[in-house]
């Protein structure tokens, strides 16, 4: 009965064609720790000028900073960062939704005042 159930979730898992982690993908850093558990400190412009891009400064539960950048990725959920601003940094996670599903779910940081 066991193996049944299993075939039918993988037979569902095989067909979804919805947002998905990348199992291949080297995990980063700060993929570690909950949300909830890191600190967004502050930004700073890289590249010079204000043309330069903007990079968000990370404070990990273990009282490292990190430097982030668009396309990094923070906390539990897959969060791959689409935007940073003064004020927050704006995540997309990829959270399970039911066996062999996901669902993507925008997210953010707020700079801790």
């Amino acid at each position: 009965k066991l193996g049944e159930i299993s075939d039918k979730v993988q037979q569902r898992g095989a067909n979804y064609t919805g947002p998905r982690p990348d199992p291949n993908r080297v995990r980063e850093e700060l993929e570690k720790y909950s949300l909830g558990s890191i600190k967004m400190m502050g930004t700073f412009r890289m590249g010079g000028g204000s043309g330069g891009e903007l990079w968000a400064l990370i404070l990990a539960p273990d009282g490292v900073v990190h430097r982030v950048q668009k396309n990094n990725y923070l906390g539990m959920n897959h969060g791959k960062i689409a935007g940073i601003s003064e004020q927050r940094v704006e995540l997309k996670e990829i959270v399970p939704d039911g066996p062999g599903r996901w669902q993507e779910r925008d997210s953010f940081l707020s700079l801790t005042q």
